[in-house]
């Protein structure tokens, strides 16, 4: 909880931490904070999936947050398959590496389909002779 309400005010007084990061890791913290509840009642097995799912999916969502396929945040899929294969085992590891595996693969693709749609103008003379217009008037 103290974590918690040190981002938030981190990000409200710093300007470099900025409020998505919030939006990724708030929830995950208050999920944290769940699974001790629940770990504490002896559902280890279950925790220990939750946590796996919840930090799978808050590193996904700070890809697609971050930039897609280019994002810093794309290593932390190696943290989230050796936290998996800690708690529940190598099948788990296994599991949590073909589904980060296959989310990056269909990300690429979205990317790449989204460049390919994007309607490009033509280099026409037009097109640099109203370029070198804009320049000069603005000077």
């Amino acid at each position: 909880m103290a974590g918690l309400v040190a981002l938030a005010a981190f990000t409200t007084i710093l300007p470099g931490v900025s409020a998505e990061r919030f939006i990724v890791v708030g929830p995950l913290l208050l999920l944290v904070l769940g699974l001790l509840v629940v770990l504490r009642r002896a559902y280890v097995c279950l925790a220990s999936l939750a946590l796996g799912f919840s930090f799978w999916a808050a590193v996904t969502v700070a890809c697609v947050i971050a930039g897609g396929v280019h994002a810093p945040a794309l290593s932390a899929y190696r943290i989230v398959v050796l936290i998996s294969g800690l708690a529940l085992g190598w099948q788990a590891a296994l599991g949590f590496a073909a589904v980060s595996l296959i989310s990056e693969i269909v990300r690429f693709f979205a990317r790449r389909a989204k460049k390919r749609t994007t309607k490009r103008r033509k280099n026409t003379a037009a097109s640099f002779t109203s370029c070198g217009a804009s320049r000069k008037s603005s000077k």
